[in-house]
């Protein structure tokens, strides 16, 4: 089974204002690992006509009808908390938008199914693919991966389902996790050249 990384296009910076404070408490809310308030106020950047994926990871906000596709879907492993929007340049508001809070877990990582790149000689240049072990993936359809961060990885039938939405949705990028590639350290790299020779598990899938 795949599972997908949801994040933004980067080509904008929707969300303004972090602090090391700020950041900090988007980070605990997003894993589900700080108390979150019962509606959340945040600054915007910039532009008129929002898309319907802002932050996406550190503080990762909805558009009302991306929304109502995970609800439609009765997808799991989140909660949405009303989110109010601050257009200091306008001198507006927005309502309607939704922070994503992420329960969901999986994990940890499967290293040892990093397919290794090889580009001069048998050098390691670079890795190819997330995979994670399923017996510790609590079965959500949204969910962050234990040493990732607070990067949002989704199922794939909710990657299916945020594809098919007409109009296409905007800002949103759905990352197979096979063509995913991680930054691999120098110690680690002959670990996972050993590791692509030997039998694969049997314990572990693609998730």
């Amino acid at each position: 089974m795949r599972f997908y990384q949801l994040g933004d296009t980067g080509v904008q910076s929707w969300i303004s204002g972090w602090s090391d404070e700020v950041y900090s408490q988007c980070e605990g809310m997003v894993r589900g690992d700080t108390q979150v308030p019962p509606r959340l106020e945040i600054n915007i950047a910039g532009g008129e006509r929002l898309p319907d994926l802002l932050g996406a990871g550190m503080l990762t906000a909805l558009s009302p009808r991306m929304a109502s596709t995970l609800h439609a879907l009765a997808a799991t492993g989140y909660t949405l908390v009303p989110l109010m929007l601050r257009h200091p340049a306008l001198g507006i508001s927005i309502d309607g938008y939704s922070a994503l809070i992420v329960h969901g877990r999986g994990g940890p990582l499967d290293e040892d199914r990093m397919q290794p790149i090889k580009r001069s000689g048998n050098a390691i240049l670079s890795c190819q693919g997330f995979y994670i072990y399923e017996n510790r993936w609590d079965g959500s359809d949204i969910f962050c991966i234990d040493g990732l961060g607070v990067s949002i990885w989704v199922t794939e039938r909710v990657a299916e389902a945020l594809e098919k939405v007409r109009p296409r949705l905007r800002n949103v990028v759905l990352r197979p996790n096979t063509q995913m590639r991680p930054d691999v350290p120098e110690s680690a790299k002959k670990d996972i050249a050993r590791a692509g020779r030997r039998q694969r598990p049997q314990n572990a899938t693609e998730a």
